[in-house]
């Protein structure tokens, strides 16, 4: 097989898998991106990366043979990420629930494409930009103003880096689509099951049915009565009594009998 058939069949390849977008396993970090990506404004996301290929994987289907690297990078800023949420809370895009996961994953791939496209490229001196093809099948749109700045779907280019391999890594003002509204979203449904199963009387009971709300009441276990202080005798009296003894009965006027009390106090007589 000739050069020339040898890159036709090549191209053909390529083209068929990048047709079958969007793809089921999240593409490895480069080496070029480890050792100059690590310290910048696209830090936080690069660790999101690996992060996500520490935990997850690449993903449920097999891995492509062939090695198809993000060649350019739409990385939210540090401070884009870190606005997400509170930073005294817990980060939904790092956490372990089924739901979470895929919310990890669906935000990676929103901001990789595997097109590498140069902030010099001639192509974005037209008015309606370059548009890429991003890992999970989105449309995104690169575009220059007047002034040169770049823009990524409407959001700002606050930087490129361009690496030696030809990776291009845009910093990006905020993040892409709808990702910022479902991390919110994701956030106040965590912490509010969480302050609901940490709460006096625990997450409501699960009551069957369809699925729809129902006027049933939520039965939930009554709290414990308050601590009060309890009153009654002392363990141990200062005094204690002996049983009383019976009266005496009075004495009897009559002369047939000489009557003395027992040793109980009690009458006996004598006739």
């Amino acid at each position: 097989m000739s050069v020339s058939s040898l890159s036709a069949a090549l191209g053909l390849l390529v083209t068929a898998v990048v047709a079958q977008l969007p793809f089921t396993t999240i593409p490895t970090i480069s080496d070029e991106i480890k050792g100059n990506a690590l310290t910048g404004e696209a830090a936080s996301f690069i660790r999101l990366w690996e992060y996500a290929l520490e935990k997850d994987g690449q993903g449920p289907a097999p891995v492509n043979r062939i090695n198809f690297e993000a060649k350019t990078i739409l990385a939210p800023g540090t401070h884009a990420l870190a606005s997400l949420v509170h930073q005294d809370a817990a980060h939904p895009l790092y956490g372990s629930t089924t739901a979470l996961t895929l919310l990890r994953r669906q935000f990676l791939l929103d901001h990789l494409v595997l097109e590498p496209l140069e902030p010099s490229d001639v192509r974005l001196d037209n008015e309606t930009g370059v548009t890429l093809l991003t890992f999970s099948h989105k449309n995104v749109t690169i575009t220059k103003d007047n002034e040169g700045k770049l823009s990524a779907n409407g959001v700002l280019v606050e930087n490129v880096t361009s690496l030696s391999d030809g990776t291009q890594i845009y910093i990006l003002q905020e993040t892409l689509f709808n990702n910022k509204e479902k991390v919110k979203v994701a956030f106040q449904r965590h912490n509010s099951f969480i302050e609901e199963l940490n709460g006096p009387t625990g997450p409501p009971l699960d009551i069957p049915g369809s699925g729809q709300p129902s006027n049933t009441p939520v039965i939930r276990a009554p709290a414990p009565p308050p601590l009060e202080e309890q009153s009654g005798p002392p363990a141990h009296p200062s005094v204690i009594r002996g049983s009383a003894m019976p009266p005496a009965p009075p004495a009897s006027n009559s002369t047939d009998a000489n009557t003395f009390p027992n040793s109980q106090g009690q009458v006996r007589s004598l006739n």
